[in-house]
C-alpha cells in the first residue's frame, strides 16, 4: 500500500532566515569516468544523475550562495580526503573530541553470512567490489563542489552541530525541513 500520510509535495512560498540558514553539500564525489571504475558506475546507479547536478547546478547555485550571507557546508565520508581543508580543521577544533561510539552487539556468524551475501550478491556485488574500493581510495571533491576558504567540512554529527550551533539538523531535514527550488532560492539570494 503506498504511503498517504505526508500530503505528497505541496508548494509555498516561505521565508528563511539567511544567517540561521545554511546550504549543506552532501558527499559531493568525484567518481571518476565509467571507464574508470565500471564495477563502482554498475553498483550506484545515481552517478550519472550526481554528475549532472554538478556541472549544471552547483557551479550556479555555490556561486550565488557564496555571494550571500548564507554559509556553506560540506558533509563528508570516510576517506580523509578532506583532512587539509581549513573548514575541517575549524570544525575538528570546534567539536572537540569525537563521542565515543556506543557499544554494539557482537556480529555472530548467521549476520555475517548474511552480510557476506549481500556483498557478493547484491550490493555491490563480488563482481564491483574492486572498482568500488579502487574509487573510494581515489575519492574527492567534485570540483563544482569543492569547499572554498573557511567553508565548514564535517565528517559526522557532532562537528555538522559545531559549525551549525542547532539540534537534530538531519531529523528536522527530514520530518520539518523543506526542499527549495533551485532557481526560486538563486532569485531569493540575488534579491530577486
Amino acid at each position: 500500500m503506498p504511503a498517504e500520510g505526508y500530503g505528497g509535495w505541496q508548494r509555498e512560498d516561505v521565508e528563511i532566515a539567511r544567517q540561521h540558514t545554511a546550504l549543506v553539500v552532501m558527499h559531493a564525489w568525484e567518481t571518476g569516468m565509467r571507464g574508470e571504475y565500471p564495477g563502482w558506475h554498475r553498483a550506484v546507479e545515481y552517478m550519472p544523475r550526481a554528475q549532472v547536478i554538478a556541472e549544471t547546478v552547483f557551479p550556479s547555485l555555490l556561486t550565488v550562495v557564496r555571494s550571500s550571507e548564507m554559509p556553506v557546508f560540506h558533509v563528508v565520508g570516510g576517506g580523509g580526503y578532506y583532512g587539509e581543508y581549513e573548514g575541517y580543521q575549524h570544525a575538528v577544533e570546534l567539536a572537540g573530541q569525537p563521542v565515543p561510539q556506543a557499544e554494539q552487539i557482537s556480529v555472530d556468524p548467521e549476520l555475517e553470512r548474511l552480510r557476506q551475501l549481500r556483498r557478493e550478491n547484491f550490493f555491490v556485488g563480488k563482481h564491483n567490489e574492486a572498482d568500488v574500493q579502487r574509487g573510494f581510495a581515489q575519492l574527492d571533491f567534485i570540483a563544482p563542489a569543492r569547499p572554498v576558504g573557511e567553508e565548514g567540512v564535517a565528517e559526522n554529527a557532532e562537528q555538522l552541530f559545531a559549525l551549525c550551533k542547532e539540534i537534530a539538523l538531519w531529523r528536522v531535514a527530514l520530518a520539518f525541513g523543506f526542499v527549495f527550488d533551485v532557481e526560486e532560492l538563486v532569485s531569493a539570494l540575488r534579491g530577486g
